[in-house]
């Protein structure tokens, strides 16, 4: 039975009484989970407890369950008017998840775009519904994706089609589409995700069970 030990406005996280588990939710379903400034500072604030925190051995990642998604992004106009020395760390708490040495879960339902990809991509495992959608939207304006640019997960990620635009070579590279590929920030669903799961269905079903 979960117990909810560290709480914000928009993070929760439940610790399991049973099992060594800890269930982190992102949790501003009005905004479709779009992530501020003030919960990128907390996300590394709640990476650091869950580092101390003996009582828990692997962490499952997820959008609120009264969401729709795991994450539109980054909440960009909060974003207006800050320093630029301030936006120039946004990397750092998307990566969290890859700086903590227990197993994180990315279990992913719905949409998954710019920072919510970048956090999913850091977590060493991604589970995602058949009915999950995923995108960089930022690629259109011809910026880079500030933590998976870095993130070796991101070059060996399967992204299907776009995987045209970007080559493994220590940072991502765009290069000239081929004929027929997808343009570059385009949405991708979860089916063509080659290397995220040969069963949709076992898939499904085992998303519902984290």
């Amino acid at each position: 039975m979960p117990d909810i030990q560290y709480n914000s406005d928009n993070l929760r996280l439940e610790i399991d009484r049973d099992v060594p588990i800890a269930r982190f939710y992102i949790a501003r379903p009005e905004k479709l989970n779009a992530i501020t400034l003030a919960m990128r500072r907390e996300i590394v604030h709640f990476f650091d407890l869950i580092e101390q925190d003996e009582r828990i051995r692997v962490v499952v990642l997820r959008g609120a369950p009264q969401g729709k998604g795991f994450s539109a992004g980054g909440d960009i106009p909060g974003f207006l008017g800050v320093p630029v020395a301030q936006l120039a760390n946004l990397a750092y708490s998307m990566s969290s998840p890859e700086r903590c040495t227990k197993p994180v879960i990315a279990a992913i339902d719905g949409h998954c775009y710019g920072g919510g990809l970048e956090l999913a991509l850091s977590c060493d495992f991604r589970i995602a519904t058949p009915n999950s959608q995923f995108a960089f939207p930022e690629i259109r304006s011809g910026r880079c994706p500030a933590a998976a640019a870095r993130n070796a997960r991101y070059d060996s990620w399967a992204l299907a089609a776009p995987a045209q635009w970007c080559r493994p070579a220590g940072r991502s590279t765009l290069n000239r589409p081929n004929a027929g590929a997808s343009s570059p920030g385009s949405i991708l669903r979860s089916d063509s995700m080659k290397k995220l799961t040969r069963s949709p269905s076992t898939c499904a079903g085992f998303h519902q069970s984290l």
